[in-house]
């Protein structure tokens, strides 16, 4: 799949996600996605601008993301104990305002991609409360992770 090492996130299962049918109930799947998402963000972040973009990033203040769509293809069930691994690769698009970020779930204890999924994510200007462009510096680096799967300078 070619995920960025940067969105690569370890997710433990605990007794509490299982649901009363003894499966992780498929609600927390979205959180794990979006720990993984949100790990690939502060590494954009860094990289766009240091700690200070990542923290601004984080706080919806001026120029970062907004969840616009998501779809989540379960494929086995998963059960406590286990560990899933997440991770994401960033798909660009000719928008200039959305990207999608394509997200594998793998369980360790089965050896197996479990679920999968494809989120819509738009730049979002959170001090005019509207749609944006991110600007060349973020399209320069978005254009390149989406070739070599990594964000970087």
């Amino acid at each position: 799949m070619g995920c960025d090492a940067g969105s690569l996130w370890e997710q433990s299962i605990v007794w509490g996600h299982q649901d009363p049918l003894r499966h992780v109930n498929n609600a927390h799947y979205l959180r794990f996605i979006e720990s993984g998402y949100i790990a690939w963000l502060m590494a954009f972040g860094k990289v766009l601008g240091g700690e200070e973009r990542v923290k601004a990033m984080l706080a919806g203040q001026g120029v970062s993301t907004i969840l616009k769509s998501v779809n989540i293809n379960f494929r086995r069930p998963v059960t406590f104990p286990d560990t899933l691994l997440i991770g994401q690769k960033l798909i660009i698009s000719s928008s200039r305002t959305q990207f999608t970020m394509n997200a594998v779930l793998y369980s360790y204890s089965q050896q197996a991609i479990v679920a999968d999924s494809d989120s819509v994510l738009v730049w979002y200007d959170y001090d005019n409360l509207r749609k944006c462009d991110p600007g060349d510096d973020a399209w320069r680096i978005l254009k390149a992770a989406s070739q070599d799967g990594q964000v970087e300078g």
